[in-house]
Order: C-alpha cells, then structure tokens, then sequence
C-alpha cells in the first residue's frame, strides 16, 4: 500500500502505471490528509481511508471509505463542536489520453459529463472526496441530540443554565394543541 501524495490540500494519484495493465487490474492506497477544505469556510481535518482503483475498459472505478472530523455549528444552541464523517466514494474517470501511443482518446458525447483523468495520466479525487463528504454532513447539525437549545425571549444557552423567562403567552387558538402534547409526552415517558 502506499500513501496517496498531497499537495496543498489535494489527493491525485498518477495511473499511468494502471492503464496499462488488463481490464480488472487493482491498486489499493492509504489516504491521509491532515486538512481539506470542503469550502470556504469549512474545513475537514484528520482525513484517512482507503482507496481502491480498478481498471476498467474506459478508464477507472474508484471506491473507497474514507472518515475525517468537521467543525459545525449547532442549530440549536448555536455553539461549535466537531462531528465525526464516515462516507463512501465511487466514482468512475474516464482516460483521455491512450498511456501508450500518447493520442487523445474520443469521450462519447453521453459521457461527456463524466470525471476524467488528465493528460498526465493523473487522476484527481479531491472534488470527489469534498462532494461526498458535504452529502455525509447533517442537514441540521445537532452537538448533541438532547440539545435544549436557546431561550427565544433572552437567548440563554439552555444547556449551561436555565434562564428564569416567563413563557410566551400562547395564541388561545393552540393552547389544546400544548395540552395534548404534554399529555402525550407525559405518556411516553411513563411508558404509556
């Protein structure tokens, strides 16, 4: 196995090697990336998994599982904290140049959306890896399920102290609407 090269926060591997061998041919790698930037203010730190490349007949599959840490911010109590990332990649590049004569190869105008690898026979994963890894990021980042959130009348931070509030006074129109949510929340902690 040996560890993929980065450079400024890249992960690119050259295949030149790869494309030259049959159909069916693997490589496996190690990925270690200490920081990537998924965007402009997002940043994954601790990057590690694995990766392997099969060639294929019109280039080559990429699949791997890879895992990193990302700052977040709650939706709730609107403090950081760091969520741990698992997700997966596979993802297919297409060759452009042939590795042996040196000619550009044809891509089919139905593929002409897909990834390639480049005229150096280097394949880059670094937008693959931030794509997936900014679908693996939770849609309402929590710091903790239980989170208590804040006060909406003086924006304390529930979960370090309790704020002393009067409740807002609620609309006549769902008071019963509060009395059959606290029935049943009664219910379902009693077990009920």
């Amino acid at each position: 196995m040996t560890m993929a090269d980065w450079d400024a926060a890249e992960v690119r591997f050259n295949v030149s090697q790869l494309l030259r061998e049959p159909v069916g041919s693997v490589r496996r790698y190690e990925i270690s990336v200490p920081r990537l930037e998924l965007d402009h203010d997002l940043t994954m730190t601790d990057l590690r998994g694995t990766a392997k490349l099969l060639r294929t007949g019109r280039g080559i599959l990429i699949t791997g599982n890879l895992e990193g840490d990302v700052p977040l911010e709650c939706s709730r109590c609107l403090e950081e904290y760091t969520t741990h990332l698992n997700f997966e990649l596979e993802e297919e590049f297409l060759q452009t140049v042939n590795v042996i004569s040196g000619e550009d190869m044809e891509i089919a105008e139905a593929d002409s959306d897909m990834l390639t690898i480049d005229a150096n026979h280097t394949l880059d994963l670094t937008d693959v890896i931030r794509e997936s890894a900014l679908l693996a990021l939770p849609m309402q980042p929590l710091c903790r399920p239980d989170c208590a959130g804040l006060c909406p009348q003086c924006g304390t931070n529930l979960n370090i102290e309790q704020c002393h509030c009067q409740p807002e006074n609620l609309d006549a129109r769902w008071v019963k609407l509060g009395e059959l949510l606290k029935d049943n929340d009664l219910g379902e902690r009693s077990g009920a």
